[in-house]
């Protein structure tokens, strides 16, 4: 999936496998939210188009703060990218915010059967 912006802003990328091609293209702008699909089984890669992922919130499981939270996020710093997937395959939607330095992305992401 590939978030672009309507303005100037960075584009929001979501690929569900390692490869280089997203598999979704979502127009977003900085501080709305916009609806995105996830691999319900698979982890799913997001990354913004000239634009580091600095901070992730939302649904996010935390051991300690948010144990029931419906996300599991893995970050790779050096790329500025995330990988996030669902703690248990559900049907239900799940709400993430993606900060970066140079705005922050709301998304709705609903889980669907994708490789």
């Amino acid at each position: 999936m590939t978030i672009r912006s309507t303005s100037r802003l960075p584009w929001l990328l979501c690929a569900v496998s390692l490869h280089a091609a997203a598999l979704q293209t979502i127009d977003a702008r900085d501080g709305q939210t916009a609806l995105a699909k996830i691999a319900r089984r698979d982890p799913t890669r997001i990354r913004v188009e000239r634009a580091t992922i600095t901070d992730l919130y939302g649904d996010l499981y935390d051991r300690q703060r948010i144990p029931d939270g419906r996300l599991i996020a893995e970050p790779d710093r050096a790329k500025g990218e995330v990988f996030v997937r669902l703690r248990e395959p559900g049907s239900q939607t799940v709400t993430l915010f993606v900060a970066t330095d140079r705005g922050t992305y709301g998304l709705l992401l609903q889980p669907v059967d994708m490789p």
